[in-house]
């Protein structure tokens, strides 16, 4: 339909402006089985004005990985896809689970197109110093100094985003 009027370009913003993050996570689509607290969380993460409460967004980002991972897991289970349980029967920790996630949707490094996406992602999210690692999210929790800023998250975030993304 034709109203003679020009859609208007969305308006780039900085990876270091929160507006990024939100932008990026409405973009996120879950589908399939199990999804429904990654919605949930989707929403919250959204809602969450990173730079008065960037904490509580990390521990709403690390939720919404710990989910997606495991509902992964469960979809991709019966097709040789990754167990989030050990063979002791406790839970993998979210780091190791995140690499076999990882290695799995790269068909064990054989995507080359997949392993370009994510490389940046597992990279971050391994890394025992990064602001937004796994370590760095668990820190938050049992560390009472450890502390990230707004501008740290939205930084990161990016680098981090496709794995997500790739899990829903």
């Amino acid at each position: 339909e034709q109203t003679g009027k020009k859609k208007k370009a969305k308006r780039a913003v900085s990876t270091q402006d929160p507006r990024s993050v939100k932008r990026l996570l409405r973009t996120l689509k879950p589908t399939g089985n199990n999804r429904e607290k990654v919605v949930t969380l989707c929403i919250e993460a959204v809602n969450l004005d990173i730079a008065k409460t960037p904490l509580a967004f990390c521990f709403v980002l690390r939720s919404l990985f710990e989910i997606s991972a495991k509902a992964y897991c469960e979809d991709h289970k019966d097709k040789g896809g990754p167990s989030y349980k050990k063979p002791s029967g406790q839970d993998k920790t979210l780091e190791a689970l995140l690499s076999e996630i990882v290695n799995h949707l790269t068909d064990g490094g054989k995507d080359k197109a997949m392993v370009r996406v994510l490389h940046g992602t597992i990279t971050e999210l391994g890394k025992a110093e990064g602001v937004l690692s796994v370590t760095s999210m668990n820190q938050l929790v049992h560390n009472p100094t450890f502390l990230v800023t707004a501008g740290d998250i939205s930084v990161m975030f990016g680098n981090i985003f496709p794995l997500l993304e790739a899990m829903n």
